[in-house]
Parts: C-alpha cells; structure tokens; sequence
C-alpha cells in the first residue's frame, strides 16, 4: 500500500472506531434503560417553558382570567405536582360538605415548584384571583432540591436557565448531547453521586427546613395582608407509611439516602412549623401521614397520591383544621365589589 493511501487509512479507521464506539455506548444505554425502564422519553425533550420570576412552569393557569367575585367560596391552591394533580372535584366535594356553599377551585400549583417560587406564585398571579382560602401542599419539593442543588434557595432546573443565560455556547452543545441517553445516564451518575454526598449533611437538613419555614411565613404575611384565611399542609411522603399496599411496597425508585434525607427534612420541618407561631387565620396541618388506618393504595408512587390518597388527605386536612377553630367567613364583599 502506498505510504499516501496508508496516511488516509488510518484516520479514517480511526474515526470509525470511535463511532461504532459511541454508537455501541448509546445503544447499550438505551438497551438497558428499556430494560430497567420500559419505553419513556424521559429527559430526550423539555416541556417547561421561561416564566419571569418564576423561572418556569408547566402550564398557564396563571394567566386565566377569573370573573369578578360572586357566590362561590373561592379556594386557591398552591404547591409542587403532588397539589397540582389534585382532583378539582375532590377538592370542591370535601370543602362543600364542610362548608354547606358552592365552591370553586384556582390551581396555580406547578410541578417542581419549591415554596420560594409559591410565594412568587402568590404575590404575583394569586393575589388577582381574589381567594376566600388559600391551601398550600409543600415539603418534598424543598427536601429533593436542597438535595440536588446544595442550596434551599435554588430549584433544582436553575443550572439549565442560567446555563442558557450565562453560557449560549455550551447551552447549544449540551442541547445536543442531551439527546444521548448515554450522556443522560453519565449526567444521572455523577447527579447522584452529589445526592449521596449531601444526603448525610445533617447541616443541609436543618438549611433546608429554616428556608421552608421562613418561605411559608412569608407567605401567611401575605395571606395576612389579604385578610384571607390560609391551610398550610406538609405532604405525605410514602416511606413515612408505616402500614404500605403490596403495590405501594414494589416502589423502589428513590435511593435509601434520598429516603433518609427526605424523611430527615420533612420531620425537621414538622418540628419547626409546629413551634412557630404563623399568625391568626393561618392553620398547619401535619399530613406526613394521614393514612395510618385505611388500606387502600393512597400512593401512585413514592410522593404522588391516587384518587383514594387525595381523598384521605382531604378529610384529614379538613378535621385538622375544624378542630383547630376554623370556620369559613362569607365571602368577602369588596372582592364582590371589584375593590
């Protein structure tokens, strides 16, 4: 072979190898997440979009324009998926058989959310849907981003928006290699190798539980301000169930020190809300395990409720806070009259 012939032959070996290489990395990956998995799509595609100072969401309830106020008792819900996926009927049903009225829902509840950004929520879109009620569903939210993140402050999607603000350039790169479930199981790996490292940081569960608390009192000022009644309830959290389904008992997605750390928070949380005082009209309810006696799967997964879970929680809430005085008021008058 002539030395000319011989010079292109090895780059272009070389290339080949490195690309079957690749592909035989890419396809052993995906072959393994179909395995573990099934079919999913699950980080090959983005569905939040840039929200201002919110920094994104899942959907526009925010921008639905409500009529003026009327008859019905206006309830607002605030919180992460696990409220947003709350059933508006079950909702309306378990409120007007204790309220004895119509009722109506606002759900500005978005996947993700940690209470920072539900104090946002509040303060900026909340506000216009003149509730008679705000209820709130946090905790798990703030324990898992604290954890992602190493800051309470942050939602765990915040490297993405300020990747795309502060670094285009790599921004577009990373656009790319986020296809490749290959480079997403790397990402995943070193992800949770930073998990397992934070996860034993009983610093970082005290940080996270302090900014919870403060988050949550900052938005009963603003209820408060409202002259409006607020429900603040600590979610439930599966492996806080002591009496789990069978089908509840095959869940096995979340790491025991995510388990532990999660566990750890919510109870750091309890301890702290429980001794704080929120002020009068703002009612906390301690649901971290509400289905204690009922053998019904209240779980679809490790944080997310069925239709069965949701109404537990319901009523436990409602008890919760008709033992701790609450009473609905009439709806008020100057939200009637626009002012």
């Amino acid at each position: 072979m002539k030395p000319m012939h011989r010079n292109l032959l090895l780059p272009l070996v070389a290339v080949v190898t490195f690309v079957t290489l690749l592909l035989m990395l890419e396809g052993g990956a995906r072959l393994v997440i179909f395995w573990m998995y099934g079919r999913q799509d699950h980080a090959m595609w983005w569905r939040l979009e840039y929200e201002p100072y919110l920094l994104f969401k899942w959907d526009n309830a925010m921008y639905a324009k409500w009529p003026p106020k009327t008859e019905p008792y206006r309830i607002l819900v605030l919180g992460g998926s696990t409220a947003g996926m709350m059933p508006n009927r079950l909702l309306q049903a378990a409120f007007v058989e204790m309220f004895q009225r119509r009722v109506e829902v606002v759900n500005l509840a978005q996947g993700g959310y940690i209470v920072s950004q539900n104090r946002v929520m509040l303060a900026l879109y909340g506000i216009d849907a003149q509730p008679d009620l705000i209820v709130s569903l946090d905790g798990y939210n703030d324990a898992i981003n604290a954890m992602k993140t190493g800051d309470p402050n942050l939602p765990s999607w915040n490297g993405y928006i300020d990747s795309a603000v502060n670094h285009p350039f790599l921004n577009a790169v990373f656009a790319v290699m986020r296809q490749s479930q290959f480079v997403n199981a790397v990402n995943k790996l070193r992800e949770r190798q930073l998990e397992n490292r934070r996860a034993t940081d009983p610093k970082l569960v005290e940080a996270a539980a302090t900014h919870f608390v403060s988050s949550i009192r900052a938005m009963s000022v603003v209820a408060r301000g409202l002259n409006v009644p607020e429900i603040i309830v600590l979610q439930p959290y599966l492996y806080l169930r002591t009496a789990k389904t069978a089908r509840e008992r095959r869940f096995q997605s979340e790491t025991l020190e995510r388990r532990r750390f999660v566990t750890d928070t919510l109870n750091v949380m309890h301890q702290k809300l429980s001794t704080h005082q929120l002020g009068q009209g703002v009612y906390y309810v301690d649901a971290r395990t509400p289905f204690e006696g009922t053998e019904a799967d209240c779980f679809a997964d490790e944080v997310h409720l069925t239709d069965a879970g949701y109404q537990v929680l319901l009523q436990h809430v409602l008890l919760a806070v008709s033992r701790s005085g609450f009473r609905p008021r009439p709806a008020s008058r100057s939200a009637v009259q626009g002012n």
